[in-house]
């Protein structure tokens, strides 16, 4: 079966924040300028993706990103011009990522908007996840 296509217009709903226990919303992730950490954090972020997803899924990984509302058009745009300078990556069958990887994503964006993460209350948050999960049955099942 073939990958979908996703639509590049952008959802209204900014995404999630979690620092200090305290869940905030903001809007995507602008285009980075001349800022070597986070640059070097958006470089990261797409050896990940194109490790995950391959050269030729990268975009559509990054129009999901668009779409969730998570980074702009500009930073999605950003980094399709950082992965044409990496060459090392092979094609992969699907686009899609792991729940797994779309919460490493979601770091990797936080850093890239140059907010400190707080591991400790994205590990507590993991934690009452897991126990939910066993309480319902294992897979989210009753």
């Amino acid at each position: 079966m073939p990958p979908q296509k996703m639509r590049e217009d952008k959802v209204e709903t900014p995404p999630p924040s979690v620092k200090d226990g305290e869940c905030r919303f903001e809007g995507a992730v602008d285009r980075i300028e001349n800022d070597p950490v986070r640059s070097l954090v958006l470089i990261r972020w797409v050896e990940f993706l194109l490790e995950r997803v391959g050269r030729n899924n990268l975009l559509e990984a990054l129009n999901y990103y668009v779409h969730i509302g998570w980074i702009s058009k500009e930073l999605r745009n950003q980094a399709m011009e950082y992965a044409a300078g990496m060459d090392y990556y092979k094609d992969k069958a699907e686009w899609r990522l792991s729940p797994e990887d779309h919460k490493k994503s979601l770091l990797f964006i936080e850093m890239i908007r140059g907010r400190e993460i707080d591991m400790i209350t994205v590990n507590l948050v993991e934690q009452e996840v897991m126990k939910l999960k066993n309480m319902m049955g294992g897979e989210y099942g009753i």
